[in-house]
Formats: structure tokens, C-alpha cells, sequence
């Protein structure tokens, strides 16, 4: 640490011999760590920040450590989350956060279609009477996928499906969708679709 600072600031206290008693370091171990090369560790080192800085830098700022670590993995550099953090916080570098305002929705009242009917009440004398629905995330190896699936609740069977990249309303109606098209219920108790 001290030849660090010496090389860094070389010529500030005058001769190379004065400026070694003062830090108390020899001159012979100074011109040794001088002349010596970098250790492998620390060319991987600078090399990984170097990789975090482009990526940080091409993805904006948006990016925080766990995205770039994904970006670096896609791209061969496989290091730990906890590692390409540490690069972060010593290069100052802090992901930007949402410029969004998130809404509060408003209250839901009678006659509303977001009104909860079945209040969990799920059991069902007959088939196509009561369609429950969900939507979840698959993480693969091109990125994620949104799942919608329709479940019939009388016989906990899945009547319809849709899947995508993103999570869009069209991603719930081609699930109501094809649950109609293959169970066909009674006109009366088709869902309404907003």
C-alpha cells in the first residue's frame, strides 16, 4: 500500500530516498514492487471491471448487478452476483432507479368486473360453471416467459392456456379464448371479457 502510494505520487517529496523514510519502505523494496508484475488475480481483476464498466455503460446505468451479471454470463464471463456487486460499489457505480409513479387502483365496487364473485367459494356441482385463471413467470435460457392458464374448478383440469414473452392483456384472452373454443359452455355462463 505504501509503494502504491510512493508510485502514485513520485517526485511530490523530493528525492526517491527522502520520501522512502518518511513512508518507512526500503528502496530496494520499493524499485521491487516497481518492477514486478501484476498477478494473474489481479489482471482478472481489472479485466472484470473493465467488462462492468461496458456493460453498465451500454445498458445506460439502467442495469443493476444482477443484470449485468446475466449480460456478462451470456457472453462467457461467469462470475457470482456477490463479485460483480463488489465491482460496483468500488467503481461508484449505482443502477438507476424507475422514473415511473405507480397508481394505486381504485376502489372496487358493485358492478365492476374486477369484483371478486367467487370469494373463494370454489367448490362447483358441474363442469363449466366456475373458470379460475392465473398468470406466471418461466425463467429460460433465452429469458422469461409469462404463462396464462384457465382452470376449470369443477374437475381442476386446464381448459385453456397462452404463453409469451411478455405479460399483455392479449395473453389472458387467448386463455379465456381457447378455454371457450374447447370446452364450448352454455352461452349464459361464458365469461365476461372485458
Amino acid at each position: 500500500m505504501r509503494c502504491e502510494f510512493l508510485k502514485a505520487h513520485r517526485g511530490e517529496f523530493g528525492p526517491i530516498r527522502k520520501a522512502c523514510e518518511i513512508l518507512k519502505v526500503s528502496k530496494s523494496e520499493y524499485y521491487d514492487y516497481i518492477k514486478r508484475r501484476k498477478s494473474n488475480a489481479q489482471i482478472e481483476r481489472e479485466a472484470l471491471e473493465g467488462f462492468v464498466v461496458e456493460k453498465f455503460e451500454h445498458h445506460k446505468g439502467r442495469y443493476g448487478y444482477r443484470r449485468i451479471n446475466r449480460e456478462l454470463r451470456k457472453d462467457g464471463i461467469v462470475v457470482s452476483e456477490k463479485r460483480v456487486l463488489n465491482v460496483m460499489r468500488k467503481l461508484g457505480l449505482q443502477a438507476k432507479g424507475t422514473t415511473r409513479k405507480h397508481r394505486r387502483a381504485k376502489a372496487v365496487e358493485m358492478g365492476d368486473p374486477r369484483v371478486n364473485l367467487v370469494d373463494r367459494m370454489f367448490e362447483v356441482d358441474a363442469r363449466n360453471r366456475l373458470w379460475v385463471g392465473d398468470i406466471t413467470y418461466i425463467d429460460t435460457s433465452e429469458g422469461w416467459l409469462y404463462l396464462a392458464a384457465v382452470i376449470d374448478a369443477w374437475h381442476r383440469k386446464v381448459v385453456g392456456w397462452s404463453m409469451s414473452e411478455r405479460i399483455t392483456e392479449k395473453l389472458a384472452v387467448d386463455a379465456i379464448e381457447q378455454a371457450i373454443g374447447r370446452e364450448c359452455p352454455p352461452c349464459r355462463l361464458q365469461p365476461r371479457i372485458p
